[in-house]
């Protein structure tokens, strides 16, 4: 009874998608046809793995910017972010996630290396922003910010760095970021 509902059902759905290739039925899951259906998701990685592997290498900033903006076009947030039921999709937003942080931290580091530390400084918030756990991320976004000069939001970065790492983590920040605090205070 289950089954011939199933197969009625599928059918009416191919039915209804015009594309009878468009669904696939593989060891009793039923998916869509990355070949024949265009997925935002698998875009999103096929693009995100080939923008790292171009960003491992030497960029202008021309080449950084238009690299970035097709990233962050496509990226629309997290990976189904209403379904907490289904545990298929955890793993998959988990994954989406982690992509899009690793593309984030790699075009800052490479606007850093160019110099460009209003840039930089825009991908690392962008970074806090999705991620604020990560120390690294805070004393890199600092030290952008006292390059630009800005020592008033480099102090406040370490702030709210001290914020995340006792509220998510609780830890203290480590050595280096409070030598890096005491830089920024000694600044004028």
């Amino acid at each position: 009874m289950a089954h011939t509902a199933f197969t009625t059902t599928l059918h009416r759905l191919r039915k209804l998608i015009g594309i009878r290739e468009a669904l696939v039925l593989r060891e009793g899951k039923l998916s869509l046809n990355p070949v024949v259906c265009w997925l935002d998701i698998n875009a999103f990685k096929g693009l995100v793995e080939k923008s790292l592997e171009k960003l491992s290498k030497k960029v202008t900033s021309s080449e950084l910017r238009e690299i970035s903006n097709r990233v962050l076009k496509l990226y629309s947030g997290p990976f189904l972010p209403e379904d907490q039921v289904h545990s298929w999709t955890a793993p998959r937003r988990s994954e989406t996630r982690n992509l899009y942080l690793t593309f984030l931290r790699r075009v800052a580091l490479n606007y850093r290396i160019l110099g460009q530390w209003k840039n930089a400084a825009d991908f690392l918030e962008r970074t806090i922003t999705e991620d604020g756990k990560f120390e690294e991320d805070y004393r890199d976004l600092m030290e952008c910010y006292l390059k630009l000069k800005q020592r008033p939001r480099a102090l406040t970065v370490y702030h709210r760095c001290v914020a995340a790492l006792s509220d998510t983590i609780g830890v203290k920040p480590s050595k280096d970021m409070v030598a890096l605090y005491e830089r920024a205070l000694s600044q004028t």
